[in-house]
C-alpha cells in the first residue's frame, strides 16, 4: 500500500515520468527544480509543492524503504522505484535543514547497456594537471595586478576551493557572503552552518544547519549528505572537526 501512496505522490511531479529526468529537487519552500539529459544546470520547474506535500512525500519515501525519519536521524538515503524505473531518494528533515524538507530524486537510465555508448567529456582527452597550471598562472596574473575583486571573481568563475580564514570580528562572514553573491543564479548551492549566517540570494539554495553534538546531523554526515543532493557548489560555513577529511 507504501507504494502505491508513493506513485500518488510522486505523480504530482509531471516530470518524474519524462524519459529524459535525471534529477528533480524539492527544497523546503515548495520549489521545485529538474536537470534532463542535455543540460549544464538545473532549470526551476513550473509546480510548487505544500509543506504538506513535501512531508507527506519523504514519508513515503521512508516508508517504502520500511525506515522512519525522526529529530535523531534526520536524513535518510534509500532506493525506490517508480514506475518500473530505480530512484535513489534522500530526503533531509529538520532540524539538519532550514524552513522544512529537502527531497532529492535521482533517476537512473532507462536505456539498456547496450544503448549506452561512452565518450570523452570535452570530445578529446584533456590533461587535468595542464589545465590546474594555466588556471594558476591566469590567477597569479590577476592577483598581481591588485584587483582583489576580479581574483575573487575568477575563483568563483573556475570554482576553485576557497578558505576564508581570520581572527574573530575580521569580517569571515561579510567576506563569505560576498565571494557567494558571485555565483551565478542557476547554480544550485547547498550550505552547511551552525547557525544559518552565509543567507545565499540565489533562488536554488539549500541551508543544512550542523549540530556537533548530534550523531546523525554532525558537519561530516551533512557534506557526505550534500554529495546526493546534486550541489554545484559545497559551501561549509566552519571547518573544524572531521569535515576536513570527508
Amino acid at each position: 500500500m507504501a507504494l502505491s501512496y508513493l506513485q500518488t505522490s510522486l505523480d504530482k511531479l509531471k516530470d518524474a515520468a519524462r524519459d529524459d529526468v535525471i534529477e528533480i529537487c524539492i527544497n523546503p519552500d515548495g520549489s521545485c527544480w529538474g536537470e534532463f539529459q542535455g543540460d549544464h544546470f538545473m532549470r526551476v520547474l513550473d509546480y510548487h509543492l505544500t509543506v504538506t506535500e513535501i512531508r507527506d512525500l519523504g514519508n513515503q519515501i521512508a516508508s517504502s524503504a520500511n525506515t522512519t525519519m525522526s529529530k535523531d536521524r534526520p536524513i535518510i538515503s534509500v532506493s525506490i522505484t517508480y514506475r518500473g524505473r530505480p530512484i535513489r531518494a534522500q530526503v533531509v528533515t529538520p532540524p539538519a535543514v532550514v524552513f522544512g524538507m529537502s527531497i532529492s530524486l535521482r533517476f537512473f537510465s532507462n536505456l539498456s547497456l547496450d544503448q549506452i555508448e561512452l565518450h570523452y567529456l570535452y570530445g578529446k582527452e584533456r590533461k587535468l594537471e595542464e589545465l590546474r597550471q594555466e588556471k594558476n598562472r591566469a590567477l597569479r596574473d590577476v592577483v598581481t595586478s591588485g584587483a582583489i575583486t576580479d581574483a575573487l571573481r575568477f575563483c568563483v568563475e573556475n570554482k576553485l576551493n576557497m578558505i576564508v580564514s581570520g581572527g574573530t570580528s575580521t569580517g569571515k562572514t561579510v567576506a563569505a557572503r560576498k565571494i557567494l553573491s558571485y555565483v551565478p543564479d542557476d547554480e544550485r548551492i547547498v550550505t552547511i552552518e551552525e547557525a544559518a549566517e552565509l543567507l545565499p540570494t540565489q533562488p536554488n539554495a539549500v541551508t543544512l544547519i550542523a549540530n556537533r553534538d548530534a550523531e546523525f546531523q554532525s558537519a561530516d554526515i551533512l557534506l557526505t549528505a550534500t554529495l546526493r543532493m546534486r550541489p554545484d557548489r559545497i559551501i561549509l560555513g566552519e571547518v573544524r572537526g572531521k569535515e576536513a577529511m570527508t
